[in-house]
C-alpha cells in the first residue's frame, strides 16, 4: 500500500489530503477548532466569457515573426507592458498580443469554483490537540485521529464513494466521561457551508495583502464583474440543501445551478 501519512494540522486547503473519485473531489485540512472537507467537482464552474474588450486572436504566424523578427518579450521578462526589442512595424498590435487580454486581467471568470465545506467542530475548551493523517491511495481513504493531553480522542474514516458523488464521514469519540470532556457537553459537531463570492475589487485586495501580488487589476467598472449570486437554503426531497446558482453562459442559457445537502 502507498500512504501519505502527516502528525501536523495542514492548514490551507490547497495542501490538504485528497479523496475523489474523478468527479467529486475533496481536500482534508484544518481550521484552527476544525477539521475541513472541501468539496470540488469538474462542472462546478463560473463560466461566462467576456470578449468585448480583447482584440482579435494572434495567428501563430504572427507570433512567430514578432518573436524572429522584432524580439518581442511580454509581461515578467520587462516591467510594465509588451516591448518589441529590435522594433515593431506594428506597435499597437504588438501591445494587443503581448499584453494580457482584459478579459483575463479584469475579471474573475471563467474559473472554477469550491462547491463548499463540510466543517467538523472540535471542543474548544480542550488543548494541545495532536492530530496524525493517513491517507491510503489504493483504497481512497483517510484515516484522522485527534487526540489531547488531558484525555479523550476522535478517530475518523472517511471516503469518497467510487461512483456515487457522496462523501462518506464516520467518526468514534473515545474515553469522553465527566474527566475529559471538562465543560463541554457535545464533543464534536458538524456545519455545513457554501460562502458568497467576494466581489473582485476584495479579491484583489486580499491576493495583495496575502501575497505582495498586484497582477490582477482592477476592472474599469466592477459593476461588469459581478461575483455570483449568494448561495440559498431550500429543502430537496426532504432534506435541507445549499443551493448556489450561476449566470447564463454560453451552454446554459438559462444558467445552472447545484445543490450540496448533508444525508
Amino acid at each position: 500500500m502507498h500512504t501519505i501519512e502527516t502528525d501536523r494540522p495542514v492548514l490551507e486547503a490547497e495542501d490538504g489530503l485528497m479523496l475523489g473519485n474523478g468527479d467529486l473531489s475533496v481536500s482534508i485540512y484544518q481550521r484552527s477548532e476544525h477539521l475541513v472537507w472541501r468539496f470540488g467537482k469538474n462542472d462546478v464552474w463560473d463560466r461566462r466569457l467576456n470578449l468585448n474588450e480583447d482584440s482579435e486572436p494572434a495567428h501563430i504566424d504572427e507570433i512567430a515573426r514578432g518573436i524572429r523578427d522584432e524580439g518581442w518579450v511580454s509581461h515578467g521578462y520587462r516591467e510594465g507592458q509588451g516591448e518589441a526589442m529590435r522594433g515593431a512595424s506594428d506597435p499597437k498590435r504588438m501591445k494587443e498580443i503581448c499584453d494580457v487580454c482584459p478579459s483575463y486581467a479584469k475579471s474573475s471568470y471563467p474559473c472554477p469554483k469550491p462547491v463548499g465545506e463540510l466543517w467538523m467542530h472540535l471542543p474548544i475548551d480542550k488543548h494541545n490537540l495532536k492530530i496524525h493523517q493517513k491517507l491510503t491511495l489504493e483504497t481512497g481513504e483517510t484515516e484522522i485521529t485527534c487526540t489531547w493531553t488531558n484525555g479523550g480522542s476522535i478517530s475518523l474514516l472517511c471516503f469518497v464513494h467510487p461512483k456515487t458523488n457522496v462523501l462518506v464521514v464516520r467518526w468514534q469519540v473515545r474515553d469522553w466521561n465527566s474527566q475529559t470532556a471538562m465543560g463541554h457537553q457535545v464533543p464534536v459537531w458538524f456545519s455545513l457551508l457554501r460562502w458568497a463570492d467576494p466581489p473582485i475589487e476584495h479579491f484583489r485586495f486580499g491576493l495583495f495583502t496575502r501575497a505582495r501580488n498586484p497582477y490582477i487589476e482592477h476592472p474599469d467598472d466592477p459593476d461588469k464583474c459581478p461575483p455570483l449570486p449568494p448561495p440559498t437554503t431550500r429543502q430537496i426531497a426532504g432534506h435541507w440543501a445549499i443551493e448556489q446558482t450561476f449566470y447564463p453562459d454560453l451552454e446554459f442559457t438559462d444558467g445552472f445551478r447545484y445543490a450540496m445537502m448533508p444525508f
